[in-house]
């Protein structure tokens, strides 16, 4: 909220802490940017699982690494990856029944190994049919040019950093296919000095990612695919750089892309080195969003009957994306948020 962001769409974490605050904020008890959720990519592990940082297990105890997990986990973890669209579809079933997401996300590739595909296309098309009878919208995490296409044919309706397809790059027919049905794609943009730094600092595996994502990028944009602003953006605590999982991975960037509160901007000045006019770079981060997720009555433009959501800027955002910085005023539902006394509580960052 401080940064200007009003709405978040929180795409994994953890469901019931996460409820819980969604409805505090919702119910002005908290002050904080509107939040939908997902809670748990469904058919992933928790935090300390081989998905994501399982090493953590190293350093603290079993039992809180269960326990964390099992809090993402909710019933709709890894074991789902052994079972059939009809027990997948059970678990869905019961997983938004009993937690009220406000949408679903699901593998279609997995998240450690990249290039496997994970869940059959008669389970991701399970999995939508699932949602979709809730009323939820659905994502689908892909990172390869197969689950990418897996789940566009499952019927997803908005595709999670769909410029991401590893070594390889996108063929022309998904791009085509992408931008044919206008559906939006969460691409997390990075901007040129970004990719610079990685090309000469990070390892060759990851160069050859960062490669092919970006001319997927070019391509998106050049087709006139529908960009969505999307962000893998979180918090480091004040030793986060000196972590030895994660430090080399930001050490010495430039334009950090991970950064809360700098990634949303630097999304945008990256989409308008790609070839999108500044102008629908700030689309892309009001309206398409809003529309990506079914909330465009809501949100996402300045219109009466609309939320009032405002960010008032001491500079045109269209003649320089820093001016996004140049906060002056933010608005939440016609309330003038006091941004100087934000955060009201500190988690991870010193005062």
């Amino acid at each position: 909220m401080k940064n200007g962001v009003t709405t978040v769409f929180d795409t994994w974490g953890p469901r019931e802490p996460l409820a819980k605050v969604r409805d505090s904020i919702d119910a002005r008890r908290v002050v904080g940017s509107r939040m939908y959720i997902a809670g748990n990519i469904i058919g992933t592990g928790g935090p300390t699982s081989s998905d994501f940082l399982q090493p953590v297990r190293g350093v603290i105890n079993t039992a809180d690494a269960d326990r964390t997990d099992a809090m993402w986990e909710q019933g709709v973890g890894p074991d789902l990856l052994w079972m059939t669209p009809e027990e997948v579809r059970a678990k869905v079933h019961v997983y938004i029944a009993t937690g009220h997401p406000d949408f679903v996300k699901y593998l279609s590739s997995g998240h450690k190994d990249m290039q496997f595909i994970a869940f059959s296309p008669d389970a991701q098309t399970a999995i939508v049919e699932e949602a979709h009878e809730a009323g939820l919208k659905v994502q689908a995490h892909s990172t390869s040019p197969e689950s990418l296409k897996l789940a566009i044919q499952a019927g997803v309706d908005l595709l999670t950093h769909c410029d991401i397809s590893g070594r390889e790059s996108i063929p022309d027919a998904t791009i085509r296919l992408i931008a044919d049905r206008h559906l939006p794609c969460s691409a997390l943009l990075m901007t040129n000095r970004y990719v610079e730094w990685v090309m000469g600092s990070l390892p060759p595996l990851y160069q050859e990612i960062i490669k092919a994502k970006d001319q997927n990028d070019r391509r998106l944009i050049a087709t006139g695919a529908t960009l969505v602003l999307a962000t893998d953006a979180g918090l480091l605590g004040p030793k986060g750089d000196a972590n030895p999982l994660l430090g080399a991975m930001f050490a010495g960037a430039k334009d950090l892309p991970t950064h809360l509160g700098d990634a949303h901007w630097l999304w945008i000045k990256a989409a308008i080195e790609r070839g999108l006019t500044p102008m629908e770079a700030l689309l892309a981060g009001t309206r398409n969003v809003a529309r990506a997720y079914g909330k465009l009555s809501d949100l996402g433009t300045l219109e009466v009957g609309k939320r009032a959501d405002l960010l008032v800027l001491g500079a045109d955002p269209l003649a320089n994306p820093d001016n996004y910085q140049q906060i002056l005023g933010i608005y939440k539902d016609g309330i003038r948020i006091d941004r100087d006394a934000l955060p009201t509580k500190h988690i991870m960052t010193p005062r």
